[in-house]
């Protein structure tokens, strides 16, 4: 019996200094966490910065307040059941916009292309056609390119216009002479229906036109003469004729006219230049010529 009460007393002291021991360890993490806290306070506590907070967080509130109240006057001015001055504005000025880049800048970068081809009419066709493409695409997608194009050709008229108009100069074709939209062929279709699909690249369109196209082929052999120095000293050696005779042919018939009767002619002008001579062929009936006469009657057949 006494064993057992020893034995109790024994188990009741132990679980008192286990308790003792736990309740010693949590007041020695609780004393530590609660100095490791009054160290972080007094290390990072700062009473200006906490007021330099609050005074942010002042700022930030009345901003809002004030982007609140301007959303709200916006809203009301933008109502669609209101007459906006600002917003018919900007309304007109977005269409005008899209107006500009849908017929006005493809209008104008046409027109370029156009001047383009027919400035290169002394070339041959292909040529014109990759200058019409080149020129076309490039100022469609390059506002740059299509303003500075058009700004050259500004002046360029601008200095045409002085010379042949205000000055009493010799007169010179400084802008190119407008053919046609694209001058591919001088082909003249008979056909009224083909002639409507064709028009934009047939030329010339216009006896003006036809007489304007051999003093254009003229200029340009004079340029390219008057460009080679030594063309005199060479024009008559034996390897150069020929090809100087094929640079003629081509050029002359580099815009064929026969079908509207004229024929284009490149002649020797002083052994120094070349002449382009237009001539209109007859398209008359020769006239008839007189009957003959009958023959005079003589003394020896006098029937008397």
């Amino acid at each position: 019996m006494s064993d057992n009460s020893a034995t109790a007393n024994d188990g009741t002291n132990d679980s008192t200094n286990a308790t003792t021991d736990e309740a010693s360890t949590s007041s020695l993490f609780s004393n530590l966490t609660n100095k490791l806290k009054y160290n972080l306070h007094k290390a990072v506590y700062d009473p200006n910065a906490n007021k330099f907070i609050e005074e942010q967080a002042k700022k930030k509130d009345s901003t809002n307040n004030t982007t609140t109240d301007t959303n709200t006057d916006v809203g009301t001015s933008s109502d669609p059941n209101k007459f906006s001055a600002k917003r018919l504005a900007k309304k007109v000025g977005s269409q005008t916009l899209d107006i500009l880049k849908k017929v006005f800048f493809p209008f104008i970068a046409l027109m370029l292309a156009m001047i383009i081809a027919n400035e290169l009419i002394i070339y041959a066709a292909p040529i014109r056609i990759v200058f019409f493409i080149f020129t076309l695409a490039l100022c469609m997608y390059s506002g740059v390119a299509s303003i500075l194009l058009s700004l050259y050709y500004i002046f360029k008229g601008g200095y045409s216009y002085y010379v042949n108009h205000m000055t009493d100069g010799p007169k010179r074709d400084i802008m190119p002479t407008i053919f046609a939209l694209l001058p591919i062929t001088t082909y003249q279709p008979l056909s009224s229906f083909v002639g409507f699909f064709m028009y934009p690249f047939t030329y010339p369109k216009t006896e003006r036109g036809k007489l304007e196209l051999p003093n254009i082929m003229q200029r340009y052999w004079q340029a390219l003469v008057r460009s080679f120095k030594d063309f005199d000293k060479i024009k008559n050696m034996e390897p150069f004729v020929e090809d100087i005779k094929s640079i003629q042919y081509n050029l002359t018939h580099l815009h064929n006219l026969s079908s509207s009767a004229i024929n284009v002619k490149i002649t020797e002008q002083n052994d120094k230049e070349a002449k382009i001579v237009m001539t209109k062929e007859a398209n008359k009936s020769p006239e008839p010529s007189a009957p003959p006469a009958p023959p005079a009657l003589s003394a020896n057949n006098n029937p008397n």
